[in-house]
């Protein structure tokens, strides 16, 4: 688990360094000679969407763990399950929702 999130923080660290470094001398998203999104704000929005992912890849590790941790133990196992299926059903009755609302 440890190593997973080492291994995440460096991966981040990758992706912000060549976000810093395509802002130096990246083009701003223009149309018509004007700029609709400047490099700095591409920049930033990279970076918020790649720290993002970084805490959701990492709580979910954490959700993995816990029920896997958890089920080593006789005593503490239905735990485990319970708190799987906590997440699992919402999460699918909001992919659910989400499909049947696509046209």
């Amino acid at each position: 688990m440890v190593l997973l999130l080492r291994f995440l923080r460096k991966l981040l660290e990758v992706f912000v360094e060549r976000a810093k470094r395509w802002a130096h001398g990246g083009q701003p998203i223009r149309f018509r000679g004007l700029d609709l999104i400047s490099r700095d704000r591409i920049r930033d929005s990279v970076l918020l969407v790649v720290r993002a992912a970084r805490v959701l890849l990492a709580l979910l590790l954490l959700y993995i763990y816990v029920p896997l941790v958890l089920s080593f133990f006789p005593v503490t196992a239905p735990f485990g399950d319970q708190l799987l299926h906590y997440v699992l059903r919402p999460a699918t009755e909001i992919a659910r929702a989400a499909i049947g609302y696509l046209p």
